[in-house]
């Protein structure tokens, strides 16, 4: 089952004040783990694999290896700092392509 359904998420308004005053505010640093905690995550993308395998080490380099997987991703895909982020999920089908 797919755990995004557009049709069941348009009337959803998402805020977690709290943890954006405790992350200091979004940044392009933090915005995509803050969305992560949103109704609109999928939690078997790609994104959420990597975070899942680099939650207890210092492994670096994320964005590099996400770019090479392939599957369901989350993208940070324009921002206007310091308040506005649009993110799009994508299928990636290969890892030279996005």
């Amino acid at each position: 089952m797919d755990s995004f359904k557009v049709g069941n998420l348009m009337g959803i308004e998402w805020r977690f004040s709290e943890w954006i005053m405790h992350a200091g505010g979004l940044t392009p640093l933090n915005v995509l783990e803050y969305f992560s905690l949103s109704p609109f995550w999928d939690p078997t993308s790609n994104n959420a694999v990597l975070q899942m395998q680099t939650k207890f080490n210092a492994l670096q380099h994320e964005k590099l290896q996400l770019e090479q997987m392939v599957g369901i991703e989350f993208a940070l895909a324009y921002e206007k700092f310091p308040d506005y982020y649009v993110i799009v999920k994508r299928k990636r089908t290969s890892p030279t392509k996005s």
